[in-house]
């Protein structure tokens, strides 16, 4: 049996968890927590339960040690891949997918994958990332 891959879910399952007020629902020992997708979850919270539900996600993680912040290189590397893609592939709007990108390179520095929704933006990150030596992988939330 092959070893589970360290998760870092997307944005999209903190929100279905956080709107059914489980969000332990997406804890465990191999979960990791990005502040990218924090940034996204306190920006659209829309009661303050919720964003006291994101802020005791927050403290978990930061004491676990499983709090994932982007690093000077990763927002380097962000930029070389959304300018690599568009040069080969036609212009994007670049803050359209920043955030995707920047998770992507979280979980590539653990060896993760990313648990999302969206898998055609974060399949297409990820294979970017695996041509320039990257590790992620990325799997559906279902």
């Amino acid at each position: 049996m092959a070893a589970r891959r360290p998760r870092v879910y997307d944005t999209n399952a903190y929100i279905a968890a956080l709107r059914a007020r489980e969000p332990r629902a997406l804890a465990g020992p191999l979960v990791w927590l990005s502040a990218v997708v924090v940034s996204e979850l306190l920006a659209g919270a829309k009661t303050t339960f919720e964003e006291r539900d994101i802020r005791e996600l927050v403290d978990s993680s930061r004491r676990r040690g499983r709090l994932l912040i982007p690093t000077g290189q990763d927002w380097l590397q962000a930029g070389e891949l959304i300018g690599r893609y568009s040069r080969q592939h036609g212009a994007l709007k670049p803050r359209d997918h920043f955030a995707d990108v920047l998770i992507c390179l979280a979980a590539a520095r653990i060896a993760g994958e990313v648990v999302t929704a969206n898998l055609v933006d974060f399949r297409r990150w990820a294979r970017m990332l695996r041509q320039s030596g990257g590790d992620v992988g990325v799997t559906d939330t279902l």
